[in-house]
């Protein structure tokens, strides 16, 4: 399994344990309408799945009636300090991180921007 599939699997078992709603993207073009439909608080991408995408995937949020939401890009640090278009993201998540404490530490996060 890809790791980002495997990183993403994991996500999602510890966030509907703590009773976050999760959705999982197969793709990062073509996704406005969910935006505008589940009202997220973030968007957590992890850097492999722009894969040169980034435009797009700025596109689709840039696109959404709902504009209160938070980009966060996950990644390792090394990858991320080198990422171009890093300062697009309200916040980054560098990996590793314990899944099972990601949403405290997302929380963490949103906190810190209000």
């Amino acid at each position: 399994m890809h790791p980002v599939k495997f990183t993403a699997k994991v996500v999602n078992e510890y966030a509907k344990a703590s009773n976050v709603n999760v959705y999982e993207l197969d793709a990062v073009t073509d996704f406005t309408y969910l935006v505008n439909d589940l009202l997220p608080e973030v968007i957590l991408i992890h850097k492999d799945s722009l894969a040169g995408d980034l435009d797009a995937f700025l596109a689709e949020v840039e696109a959404a009636e709902f504009k209160d939401v938070k980009l966060a890009l996950l990644g390792k640090k090394a990858e991320l300090d080198a990422f171009s278009g890093i300062e697009k993201f309200d916040f980054i998540v560098e990996e590793p991180f314990a899944p099972d404490q990601l949403v405290d530490l997302l929380n963490s996060k949103l906190d810190a921007l209000s």
